[in-house]
């Protein structure tokens, strides 16, 4: 997936300007809303002073825009007061295996519908190409980290109408039908032409079953006997 606009922010790694993610593997996506009007935060987050970024943002016009290369950790979410999300590792900056997508605007509540639309596409993507599930808890709202500083981030109803679309793209699985497991009674011993073989019989539910990799060596056959042993005759060509 091709981003409509790259730019390279030098707010990112750990220590700063490092590339990777210290060994560490993408788990999620963290969900955030800019808080201001995209060139008001184009010149933030490509200031080196401001030690901010996301790896993607989605202007109102739906084009995604790349501020940090995915391999490498956005300052996105790191500050961590009273997180409700259950994947934070303790001791480990949460930038570091999580990306991060931002959407241009200062209402919480409000979005226009390219930015929904461009939103899910990303997510999608990024789900696919690192695997993991788009949905809670792997993708997740800055208020899942900060609940203190950052309850507004990105939004409720933004955030359930996330869900609710990501949830309607995800295709179901096929559900394949469940047979119970047949118990064996017992074993079977096997002759052929009357000799005695190792190959053993099933008694299963008070009928007998030979293994068919086994009888098509022999076919076509007739098969006698319930007992201890069964006879297969061979029906050769006369």
């Amino acid at each position: 997936m091709k981003y409509d606009l790259t730019y390279y922010s030098p707010n990112f790694g750990y220590p700063k300007g490092s590339p990777g993610r210290s060994g560490q593997k993408i788990i999620g996506v963290g969900v955030h809303i800019t808080g201001a009007e995209y060139q008001s935060n184009y010149n933030w987050i490509m200031n080196p002073a401001a030690n901010a970024s996301y790896n993607a943002m989605v202007k109102r016009d739906g084009a995604i825009v790349s501020f940090v290369a995915e391999e490498n950790a956005a300052y996105s979410h790191g500050k961590v007061q009273k997180s409700t999300w259950p994947l934070l590792k303790s001791g480990v900056n949460p930038n570091l295996y999580t990306l991060s997508i931002s959407r241009v605007g200062s209402n919480q509540n409000l979005w226009d519908p390219p930015q929904m639309d461009s939103t899910v596409k990303m997510i999608m993507h990024w789900a696919q190409k690192y695997n993991f599930e788009p949905r809670w808890p792997y993708v997740f709202g800055h208020k899942h980290i900060d609940s203190v500083g950052r309850w507004f981030c990105p939004g409720d109803p933004f955030l359930t109408e996330l869900y609710r679309r990501l949830e309607a793209e995800v295709k179901p699985r096929p559900v394949y039908p469940q047979y119970p497991i047949p118990t064996v009674q017992r074993t079977i011993g096997v002759e052929v032409d009357g000799e005695k073989t190792n190959e053993v019989a099933y008694l299963i539910n008070n009928a007998t079953y030979v293994r068919m990799a086994y009888a098509m060596n022999f076919a076509p056959i007739t098969v006698t006997g319930h007992g201890d042993h069964i006879k297969v005759r061979v029906k050769r060509d006369a």
